[in-house]
């Protein structure tokens, strides 16, 4: 029997891997990868060139491209101002503010989506930025000189500084999260594209949807393949979905990680079926 073919999106996502440093993958084709299982007509030229044109209104609008300041302001006008990128605070959880191409579209998305498309806008016009993945939330910084300076896209791209931004966190939180400056550092783009597929992970999980689960899980090992209870959560949703060859191989990669399972475990339906289907072999 041949394997079933590569998704175009999974496959996207492992050349990312095989050919850039984990801290260098680009985000906008790494979140490409991620929207591609779930909207199949997305073109990755059409939202580079979205990207690319974003890029080049800011340049052309700035008041000195060549000046950091003054093209990072023009940015900021560009996305938040003239096109209204901001937080969807109305559907905060449909799947689609996790899309790239979706948030290019409708303006709409979650904080780390917001940050990707403002990342990648600045990077286009020659200002670096970076992600921060803070407690409850997801914001965008940059370094000029020595000064650490932050930005929220979900609330129309404000600038805070890190204590305003930890008094943000808390009220967010009701107070239950502990942060402080250690917290104010750029996060690896790998565990931001993680961090994407995680809530896109919740969002299924909270629906029962494990046909959209899967492949968001199938990603989640890409990027980390160690994690052993991803492996037995892929299993579970595989079986769930009757693909008890696939649940068969990530249970097996499971119990070699964690050297075998549990009572309750064994005892389950699904461990039953995929024991039951793969003994007739043995």
């Amino acid at each position: 029997m041949k394997p079933p073919p590569i998704k175009p999106g999974h496959a996207l996502l492992q050349r990312l891997l095989d050919n850039y440093p984990e801290d260098d993958l680009p985000l906008d084709l790494g979140a490409c990868a991620i929207a591609l299982p779930h909207r199949p007509s997305l073109r990755i030229e059409t939202v580079q060139s979205e990207l690319d044109r974003l890029a080049s209104e800011s340049v052309l609008k700035s008041s000195d491209p060549a000046d950091f300041q003054a093209t990072l302001d023009s940015v900021r006008r560009t996305l938040f101002e003239k096109h209204g990128f901001n937080g969807n605070e109305e559907d905060y959880y449909a799947p689609e503010n996790s899309f790239l191409d979706a948030v290019l579209t409708t303006k709409k998305g979650i904080p780390i989506t917001l940050s990707v498309i403002f990342i990648e806008v600045a990077r286009r016009a020659g200002v670096p930025m970076f992600g921060m993945a803070l407690p409850c939330h997801f914001v965008v910084g940059c370094f000029q000189g020595e000064k650490l300076r932050v930005f929220d896209p979900f609330h129309g791209g404000i600038e805070r500084t890190v204590e305003e931004s930890i008094e943000l966190i808390h009220l967010l939180s009701g107070g239950s999260v502990t942060i402080g400056r250690e917290h104010f550092r750029p996060t690896p783009p790998s565990t931001i594209l993680t961090r994407m597929l995680m809530n896109l992970r919740g969002i299924y999980q909270s629906r029962n949807l494990a046909d959209k689960l899967i492949p968001v899980l199938e990603q989640i090992l890409i990027l980390n393949p160690n994690e052993s209870s991803l492996h037995g959560e892929l299993a579970l949703n595989l079986a769930t979905r009757g693909d008890l060859s696939g649940a068969h191989d990530h249970l097996k990669t499971y119990i070699d990680m964690v050297g075998g399972l549990s009572k309750e475990e064994m005892a389950s339906e699904w461990v039953q079926r995929i024991r039951t289907k793969f003994s007739a072999y043995n």
